[in-house]
């Protein structure tokens, strides 16, 4: 009987992960303290977190997609939205390596090798996956000039400036926008 409680108690660990499966396509929701749940943005290459509806034309709503043999999060823009302008498309989503200054995470064509490109999630929950395997989560947001508009950072060591946040694939129970392509539950 220890043996099967023994078996039992591994399945009850190893499961849920088995169950944490990529969607085809999906958006990415920052949460934290004021940000309740805020849909990742694409500007210039980097990431921010806002809201798309209230921003200029200079920010481009995107989903994401999978590369199921690389891990990567590959981000195009949403061009069902009718003032869509990007100009770009398949950008791998990406987060500075440990020797970087700039913590902004980006995007890219080709991210290079000072990078971490390798995404998993558990549940709705995002992580990084770092070169030992190991998953984390220190992403954190930092205001800009514009309301409500944060860049995204990855591990920018301590300040106040700066705003723990976790990523999920889940979009608030308010949230209004009519291209959204998240799961809900």
């Amino acid at each position: 009987m220890g043996t099967l409680s023994f078996f039992i108690g591994l399945l009850a660990i190893f499961l849920p992960l088995c169950s944490a499966a990529s969607q085809d396509m999906f958006n990415l929701f920052a949460y934290g303290d004021n940000i309740g749940g805020l849909p990742l943005v694409f500007r210039d290459g980097y990431a921010q977190v806002g809201d798309p509806n209230k921003l200029n034309s200079s920010f481009t709503k995107i989903y994401f997609d999978t590369n199921s043999s690389t891990s990567q999060w590959v981000a195009n823009p949403n061009n069902t939205d009718s003032s869509a302008n990007a100009t770009w498309s398949n950008q791998v989503l990406f987060v500075p390596g440990p020797s970087s200054s700039d913590h902004r995470i980006g995007f890219a064509s080709d991210p290079g090798s000072n990078v971490t490109t390798t995404f998993k999630t558990y549940g709705q929950f995002v992580f990084v996956v770092n070169t030992t395997g190991e998953w984390e989560s220190a992403f954190y947001a930092q205001s800009t000039d514009t309301e409500n508009l944060y860049s995204l950072l990855w591990n920018p060591g301590d300040s106040e400036d700066y705003i723990p946040v976790t990523l999920r694939t889940v979009a608030p129970s308010n949230f209004q926008d009519s291209n959204e392509t998240s799961s809900s539950s």
